[in-house]
């Protein structure tokens, strides 16, 4: 096994008798106090005192008066997300004591009490009640004995000075408290309208009061019963209902933050006695300063002299919740998430925790003036203690600490984005399929594993290394080639990304004509019984058209992309100015409001929208539901159609929507596309701008063991782990596609709580095998043979599709053909099945009746009663995309996203039938390392006129799609 590298979760400096200590491990102990040290950790486990005595003082402080506090004396930070104490038997209280020493006989003087920083994120009652902080002043030395003799008697000594101790905390209650005055000060300023644009805002609300600790607060309940009544009271009495949770949270924040100094001591010291009356007795010392801030108001921190934010730390936290995320790769299988729900569930913690942690950067909060603030100072001056080497700043006023901690949070915030948009580690939706086939990425990921084991061999020789100026040199001009490396591979799934971009962006241009035509022929018919139309629907018909247009639903097991999407706007911005060719800013959703399955809720969030300003297939703003709400509104549009004189419009309308939501589907991946491209871009701005600092840095006297040295080196190695996971994961997805499941294998060998200090090429290694292992095993069971079939026939509606057809006439024409084995089979399992797989049987009519895993070579259209003069040939174009569904060996189906789609021209003699050019949608592809497709998705069917010299559909008749390709058969 492979020297596994140095714990990425924990970095000491120096290595010995540490003076910084950064962990983002589950729980950190420290055992021992040094004069000077600050501590970065999650959660900080206190089992013993932790003692030590200042015996460093200032100059005594002019006219009696409280002097600033020491510069020199012993300092402890300790900045920590939550603390737990640990109590020894018999005890019933621990201590950190960084008071000062007592006087001696040769310094009668008692030293001054240290200075002592803490910042703890979640602040329990626990803690409060078991851990006292002191930073006293000595006790003065008492002169008891006799002089010696002819020796004047001394005075008593001095008490020393009390230190000081700043605390800034949060509790349980700050996130809710936080988004409560929020949502009032928005609510009553008028930003949001009362009740359409709050209904989001009020759900979040109540999810955050869910926490136990919540909702046992006294009067809690009653208030959280009232808002659950939301919207059906006035404006005046939901903000009088805000008021009664905000005052009783701040109720919870008042108590701690008054709780806090009864554990503080910063006391002046006693005074030393004098000689039995002989000598005067010594001043006492002058008491210190407490402060105590909220974490609440991220306002207030910026008068807040501590950094207590460290941006290699809150690194290690990013790109632990990234391993994290990975991890736990997410699928549509629910027996699968239950499985991968820790991985994914940590990376939400650490995100979400991390992104509190720096709410303070969020543009909103900062002051305009920023370089006059004491925390901006307090940055400025920190280059020493935070070990951030001095670079000359760049050029910028700006402390390079708070620049990289502004990356980071705009990093965190895109992950978030993503998870809550429901893709995966790489953008890619949970059930999203690659290109290619296993054994294309396998080759990629065979050579990827070699890449790593050989970054890892020269990761060993850095951690190895001394600090010697010469190496250090050598080690820091390294660093710059393996960022060039880092950044390469960014740069290449940037263009990767690009690709994809063009790709989407030219599949909703081709939306543009389909939908002006069938909008036009919706109003029309709707037009032509206008009178009838009032009589059976509630709401105006043109709003109805016009709200359908902004509808954008997600499947069930994402989450709800609301706050997604408006991170995806907040983080890409910049990108957009630097990128504006590429990323196309009328795609870009920056505004959506949640609506549920009723035409009510449709037009009240049409109304919020709009303002009377929204324009056809204005994708700034959507009305975001569930796939199961669309459902139900659907449902109650037809219902309110089905009278006969009314049918037309009904047809219209149904294909008018199945238009929206295929380009809805490709506006969801647009904007997915645009996150992931603003986190590489985002990576790869850190990279280098750690990297021009350290090239800026005085090379001499930086020391390789410096933490961001350490941190950048480990990041530099984990991009090189990064860039074969992304293969792992490739060949895991064309697995499950050829395979037919929704095993994460990556997962389950990468394991549940496997230290991020573990993830090494060995590991990886092990993941490969067992992946390829699946892979064979598969082949195995598939046997060498397969089945082919050649011309089975899927015919077109009648009552659908071909009047659809005729009414094109002479008119280019779109048609969504819907192939769906459930359309042609009897379910037998309810799809709330453990594994969330259906059992069909295949219905003896239909033609694809016992066979499996189908996989297509070829697909045909046919249309009887087409004319087109002088060719009499008909020129087709046919797109698959979206969800499609397999069905396996046992008759079990599953669902995959394409992420591209597969077009395909087809050209035949009207006459003969004979083909004039034949589709390729599976030709040669297994040859060429890509996967074959199959049938059960929707098609797209196109006929241009701008192919077809004096077409004229208005005489079809039939029609039928026709396949060709390989299948299994069903046991």
């Amino acid at each position: 096994m492979a020297e596994l590298p140095p714990n990425p979760d924990q970095v000491l400096f120096p290595q010995h008798a540490p003076e910084l200590i950064l962990s983002v491990e589950r729980s950190f102990a420290p055992t021992a106090l040094t004069h000077r040290m600050d501590i970065y950790a999650e959660t900080v486990e206190l089992t013993r005192d932790l003692v030590v005595k200042n015996e460093i003082d200032d100059s005594e402080a002019p006219d009696g008066k409280k002097p600033d506090k020491p510069k020199n004396a012993y300092r402890l930070g300790l900045f920590a997300n939550s603390i737990h104490t640990v109590l020894p038997e018999g005890r019933q209280l621990l201590q950190i004591d960084f008071s000062g020493a007592d006087g001696t006989e040769s310094d009668t003087r008692g030293h001054d009490g240290g200075n002592i920083s803490c910042y703890v994120q979640r602040l329990d009652q626990k803690s409060i009640d078991t851990l006292n902080i002191d930073a006293n002043g000595g006790h003065g030395y008492d002169q008891l004995l006799d002089p010696s003799p002819g020796k004047k008697p001394s005075p008593g000594g001095d008490g020393g000075n009390g230190g000081s101790v700043h605390f800034v905390f949060g509790t349980h209650t700050t996130g809710p408290l936080f988004l409560a005055r929020q949502v009032f000060t928005e609510v009553h300023s008028g930003v949001r309208k009362y009740p359409n644009e709050v209904k989001d805002a009020v759900k979040a609300l109540m999810t955050r009061c869910k926490d136990s600790r919540v909702q046992a607060i006294r009067g809690m309940t009653d208030i959280l019963e009232t808002l659950a009544k939301f919207p059906r009271f006035s404006k005046a009495e939901f903000e009088m209902a805000l008021t009664d949770l905000i005052v009783v949270l701040e109720s919870v924040e008042s108590n701690v933050q008054a709780q806090i100094p009864q554990s503080i001591g910063v006391d002046g010291g006693f005074r030393g006695a004098g000689n039995q009356g002989l000598s005067d007795n010594g001043k006492a010392g002058i008491d210190g300063s407490t402060t105590v801030v909220r974490a609440s108001n991220p306002k207030a921190l910026w008068d807040v002299d501590m950094c207590f934010a460290h941006p290699t730390q809150c690194h290690m936290m990013l790109e632990r919740a990234k391993a994290r995320y990975y991890a736990g790769i997410p699928t549509p299988s629910k027996e699968a998430d239950k499985r991968k729900t820790a991985p994914l569930g940590e990376a939400l913690a650490v995100l979400e925790t991390l992104t509190d942690r720096l709410m303070f950067l969020d543009p909103k909060h900062q002051p305009k003036v920023m370089s006059s603030t004491t925390l901006f100072k307090a940055y400025k001056r920190a280059d020493a203690t935070l070990n951030i080497p001095d670079a000359g700043n760049g050029g910028s006023d700006m402390p390079a600490s708070l620049s990289q901690l502004i990356s980071i949070r705009t990093e965190a915030l895109s992950l978030l984005a993503s998870i809550d948009a429901g893709v995966d580690a790489f953008g890619d939706q949970l059930n999203s399929v690659p290109t290619g086939s296993f054994s294309f990425y396998h080759g990629h990921l065979i050579n990827s594993l070699a890449y790593l084991a050989e970054a890892e061999r020269k990761y060993q020789i850095y951690k190895k290394a001394a600090d010697k100026s010469a190496e250090n040199k050598e080690h820091i001009e390294n660093s710059k080639r393996a960022t060039e490396a880092a950044v390469s591979y960014n740069n290449s799934m940037i263009r990767d990304i690009y690709h994809e971009l063009n790709d989407s962006a030219a599949n909703l241009e081709r939306f543009s004509y389909p939908l002006a035509q069938a909008k036009t022929k919706l109003i029309a018919a709707a037009k032509a019984v206008e009178s009838e139309l009032k009589k059976v629907i509630s709401i105006p018909y043109d709003e109805l058209v016009s709200a359908g247009a902004q509808i954008m639903f997600v499947p069930k097991w994402p989450m709800m992309a609301l706050q997604g999407l408006s991170i995806y706007h907040q983080t890409t911005s910049k990108i957009i100015e630097d990128d504006g060719r590429a990323v196309d800013r009328k795609y870009l959703v920056r505004r959506v409001h949640n609506i549920t399955g009723s035409l009510q809720s449709l037009q009240q969030g049409y109304e919020m929208l709009s303002d009377g300003s929204l324009v056809d297939n204005d994708d700034a703003s959507k009305l975001l539901m569930e796939e199961s709400e669309f459902s139900k509104l659907m449902d109650e549009v037809y219902s309110s159609l089905k009278e006969k004189t009314v049918e037309g419009v009904k047809s219209a309308f149904k294909f008018y929507i199945s238009l929206v939501i295929e380009r809805s589907h490709e506006i969801i991946r647009y904007n997915a596309l645009v996150s992931t491209l603003a986190r590489y871009k985002t990576e790869n701005q850190t990279l280098n701008h750690t990297s021009e600092e350290l090239q800026r840095a005085d090379v001499a006297s930086t020391s390789v063991r410096l933490p961001i040295i350490v941190v950048f080196m480990q990041k530099l190695y984990v991009k090189a782990i990064r860039k074969t996971e992304y293969w792992l994961y490739k060949a895991q997805r064309a697995y499950n596609y050829a395979a037919l499941n929704y095993e994460n294998i990556i997962g389950d060998s990468l394991g549940v709580d496997t230290p991020f200090s573990r993830y090494d090429s060995t590991l990886l290694s092990n993941a490969e095998d067992e992946l390829s292992t699946a892979y064979a095993k598969y082949l195995e069971r598939r046997g060498p043979a397969r089945g082919m079939f050649k011309k089975l026939q899927v015919p077109l509606d009648e009552w659908e599709h071909i009047p659809r057809i005729k009414a094109c006439g002479a008119e280019s024409c779109t048609l969504l053909v819907k192939v769906s084995p459930t359309s042609l089979a009897t379910t037998l399992l309810s799809p709330e099945t453990k594994d969330n797989n259906t059992s069909i049987s295949i219905n003896p009519s239909n033609p694809f009746a016992g066979m499996a895993n189908v996989r297509l070579l070829r697909a045909r259209c046919y249309l009887q009663g087409a004319t087109c003069t002088p060719s009499n040939t008909l020129h087709l174009t046919l797109t698959h995309s979206g969800i499609e569904v397999l069905i396996d060996h046992t008759a079990r189906d599953y669902e995959f996203k394409h992420k591209s789609q597969i077009v395909s021209t087809f050209k035949y003699h009207l006459e003969t039938g004979e083909i004039v050019l034949d589709s390729t949608i599976g030709n040669n592809r297994e040859k060429s390392g890509y996967a074959l497709v199959g049938p059960f998705v929707t098609w797209r069917l196109d006929i241009n006129k701008d192919y077809n010299e004096g077409m004229d559909l208005s005489g079809v008749s039939d029609g039928y799609l026709e396949f060709e390709g390989y299948f299994q058969s069903v046991i």
